[in-house]
C-alpha cells in the first residue's frame, strides 16, 4: 500500500508538471516572435500559486491534520496516544493530493515526512 501511494504521488507530480512545463513552453515558443514574454511568466505564476492553493485549502478546510510531516502523530499513535484523525483514509488523500499540488507548484516538499 506504501508504494503505491508513493508512485501514485510520483505519477500525480510528473503529470502536472508535464501540463505546466508544456504549457509555458508553448506560450514561450508563440511569444518569442510576439514580444509577449511577460505572458508566459504570468501564466506560470497562475498556475503554481493555483496549485499551491489547492492544496493548502484542502488541508486547511478539509483535513486539517494532514499538515506537516505527520511523523510525530504516527510515532505518537505507535506509543499508544490516540490522535484523533490521523490514521483515517480521508487524512490520507488530503495529504496524497496535498503533496502533489505543493510539489507541482515548485514549493520545496516532498512525499519523504
Amino acid at each position: 500500500l506504501t508504494g503505491l501511494t508513493a508512485g501514485l504521488i510520483d505519477f500525480g507530480v510528473e503529470n502536472l508538471s508535464h501540463l505546466k512545463f508544456t504549457t509555458v513552453k508553448t506560450l514561450v515558443d508563440r511569444c518569442v516572435t510576439e514580444y509577449c514574454l511577460w505572458m508566459p511568466q504570468l501564466v506560470w505564476f497562475c498556475l503554481n500559486m493555483g496549485l499551491v492553493l489547492v492544496g493548502s485549502v484542502l488541508t486547511v478546510f478539509v483535513e486539517p491534520v494532514a499538515a506537516g510531516s505527520g511523523i510525530p502523530q504516527i510515532k505518537c499513535y505507535l506509543n499508544g496516544v490516540i490522535v484523533p484523525h490521523v490514521v483515517r483514509f480521508k487524512t490520507l488523500i488530503t495529504k496524497v493530493i496535498g503533496v502533489m499540488c505543493a510539489v507541482g507548484g515548485g514549493l520545496a516538499v516532498g512525499k519523504e515526512g
